[in-house]
């Protein structure tokens, strides 16, 4: 038998996303001593399985998908496609910054107040879409200037293609700016994006508030 955060090592998400799982009968469990445990060979069989929806979508795909609102959140990895991903760190101005900016669409916690309510999230974290070739525009007023690529960096950016943020910015500029006491953001991403975004993350926090959004759609 293996635990909560044993058997989420074993399938390569968070314990909260494990939590999911058996609310959503994807695995069998039993409480003991009121903890959760898991039958191994049951774990093990749903690592070793393949995508339950398949093949990963492509960009276009997934974000047709996520803009009518039709994403199969126990299979987080059908989307992973809907930007290119890259990691960046930076001071807290640099970030509210970038945050501010107009020319980006914001996700993940800065985003999630849109959806439901949430204590505020750290700031130097953030979640953002922007259009390709954008982070590499040279100029002294850039919101970019002054991050580092970093692996490990808390800075995520998702890059789309022209014709998918095109999409994507005319969808946010049509919902609005996200209207919250001392928020920053200029436009941030559906519900179901931010939800996707978040559910992948290792912190439970983050996770809790994936949950909370998916209820909500």
């Amino acid at each position: 038998m293996l635990s909560l955060v044993e058997a989420s090592h074993v399938l390569g998400v968070g314990p909260e996303q494990v939590r999911r799982y058996l609310h959503r009968g994807l695995l069998p469990a039993a409480k003991i001593a009121n903890a959760w445990v898991l039958p191994a060979a049951e774990v093990h069989a749903l690592a070793e399985a393949p995508p339950r929806g398949g093949r990963p979508l492509s960009q276009a795909a997934a974000w047709r998908s996520i803009l009518a609102g039709s994403v199969d959140f126990d299979d987080p990895c059908r989307y992973a496609n809907r930007g290119v991903l890259a990691r960046y760190s930076g001071g807290v101005g640099m970030v509210t910054a970038l945050l501010a900016s107009p020319d980006l669409v914001v996700s993940g916690m800065h985003a999630a107040g849109a959806y439901v309510d949430l204590l505020d999230p750290l700031p130097d974290e953030a979640q953002v879409y922007i259009e390709a070739g954008w982070q590499q525009r040279a100029d002294s007023r850039h919101p970019m200037r002054g991050l580092a690529a970093d692996p490990l960096g808390r800075v995520l950016v998702r890059v789309l293609s022209p014709d998918n943020w095109r999409i994507l910015r005319a969808h946010s500029a049509a919902a609005g700016p996200l209207q919250r006491p001392g928020s920053e953001v200029s436009f941030v991403a559906p519900a179901a994006a931010v939800a996707l975004d978040l559910c992948i993350s290792p912190h439970p926090r983050e996770q809790r508030v994936a949950d909370a959004i998916i209820e909500g759609l």
